[in-house]
C-alpha cells in the first residue's frame, strides 16, 4: 500500500509539473520575439551604446530601443508595441507618451490595417536630454477611446 501511495505521489507531482511549466508564457513571446538584430540600424558598427527597456500591460507590451550614433549630438528611439488584447487589434490613431525622468516624449501613427501579428512598429524619436541607462521609464499608450500606462525596465545585455 505504501507503494502505491509514494507511486500516486510522485506522479501527481510530475503532472502538476507539467501543468504549471506548460502554462507559462515565454518572456519573449510576449513582446513578439522583438530583438535588436530585427532592425539593422540598431547593429551598426559606429553605434556608441544601444539600450533596451522592455515592459507590458493588460493589453499591450512595448520594446523601447535607444541608440546613438558615436559622435552624434542626439541619441535615438524606436519603439515597437505588440497588441496582446482581445480581438479585434487595433486600428486608427496609435500614440505613446513616455518619460525618462526629465525627458519626454512620444510617438504617433495611423493605422489603416491591422499588423497580422499585432507588432505595430512606431515612428522614430529623438532627444537631446541626457538620461541615465539604467532609469526605468514610464509609458502611456493610446488607441481608439482606450489607454494603458505601465512601466518600462532597462534589459541587461
Amino acid at each position: 500500500m505504501r507503494k502505491i501511495a509514494r507511486w500516486f505521489l510522485s506522479a501527481l507531482i510530475i503532472v502538476c509539473s507539467v501543468v504549471v511549466l506548460s502554462g507559462c508564457t515565454k518572456p519573449s513571446a510576449i513582446y513578439g520575439g522583438i530583438d535588436k538584430t530585427d532592425f539593422p540600424e540598431l547593429t551598426e558598427a559606429n553605434l556608441e551604446y544601444v539600450h533596451e527597456y522592455r515592459g507590458h500591460g493588460d493589453n499591450w507590451s512595448a520594446v523601447l530601443f535607444v541608440y546613438k550614433q558615436k559622435g552624434a549630438v542626439k541619441f535615438k528611439m524606436k519603439e515597437v508595441l505588440v497588441y496582446n488584447g482581445e480581438a479585434p487589434r487595433p486600428t486608427g490613431q496609435l500614440s505613446t507618451e513616455y518619460t525618462f525622468g526629465d525627458a519626454v516624449g512620444g510617438s504617433g501613427t495611423i493605422i489603416s490595417e491591422a499588423p497580422e501579428k499585432g507588432i505595430y512598429v512606431m515612428l522614430p524619436s529623438m532627444g537631446t536630454a541626457a538620461f541615465a541607462p539604467n532609469t526605468s521609464a514610464k509609458l502611456l499608450v493610446k488607441w481608439s477611446t482606450h489607454s494603458e500606462y505601465f512601466e518600462l525596465k532597462p534589459v541587461s545585455d
